[in-house]
């Protein structure tokens, strides 16, 4: 059986993903709904906070978000109504720049940076993971939708992303990269999804670097095997 949960915060508690339910407000089809990757941005014009997605998108908010409880630079799935103008109408189409939006729903994403092997303190794990999709950049992180095993929620999972090493050749810099589950000793009959964005602000050289190689243990129905990905940097190039 598969629950559908989200890993959050600190040492990956894993919780229920909420389900976003159409109100008796919106029954008109037309109407549409979005979700993003967000981070919580300071405005210009005053101080209250906006939403910039991922495909760097600018969203206001149509009810002020609460400054003592989301801060700047946080990152959420965000689930939203794209308004129109005016910020009382729901729009027909996708969510534009500079416009309100009616939030529906703000899930935290764990945020952490990636590892430098100086920075390895303690165990990092050796359990394996199912991607959902290929690792993907995008708002400055490096993305990772992913199935764990687990069976007692209390137990706190850890995944964490190390630097191995930059290879530059002919054809291009490649940063290499390997990805860490720590189940902390937790047992394997159900499955949670959850989601890590991994900061690229902590990786130097991502600038210069053409790709980037993502390795990961991965259970199959055959066992585990190592398996790499290799993600293409054009959007920090």
């Amino acid at each position: 059986m598969v629950k559908r949960l989200r890993i959050l915060l600190v040492g990956l508690t894993v919780v229920a993903l909420l389900s976003v339910g159409c109100s008796d407000e919106y029954k008109d089809m037309t109407t549409s709904f979005q979700t993003d990757l967000c981070v919580i941005a300071q405005s210009h014009t005053n101080q209250s906070l906006s939403l910039i997605t991922d495909l760097g998108a600018l969203l206001f908010p149509a009810a002020e978000l609460d400054s003592q409880y989301y801060k700047v630079g946080d990152r959420y799935l965000v689930t939203y109504i794209p308004m129109d103008s005016t910020g009382t109408t729901p729009g027909k189409l996708l969510a534009v720049s500079g416009r309100p939006v009616r939030v529906l729903e703000m899930q935290p994403v764990l945020v952490k940076p990636i590892l430098d092997p100086s920075d390895s303190t303690g165990a990092l794990g050796d359990d394996p993971v199912k991607l959902i999709t290929f690792p993907w950049l995008g708002g400055g992180f490096l993305n990772m939708e992913f199935k764990l095993r687990y069976h007692n929620e209390t137990i706190k999972h850890g995944v964490f992303l190390m630097a191995d090493s930059t290879v530059a050749r002919q054809d291009g810099t490649t940063i290499y990269l390997t990805f860490k589950h720590n189940a902390n000793g937790d047992g394997a009959n159900l499955q949670a999804t959850s989601l890590v964005s991994f900061s690229l602000s902590s990786l130097p050289d991502v600038a210069l670097a053409d790709s980037l190689v993502v390795s990961l243990l991965e259970w199959t129905d055959n066992g585990n095997i190592i398996n790499s990905y290799r993600l293409p940097n054009r959007v920090n190039k």
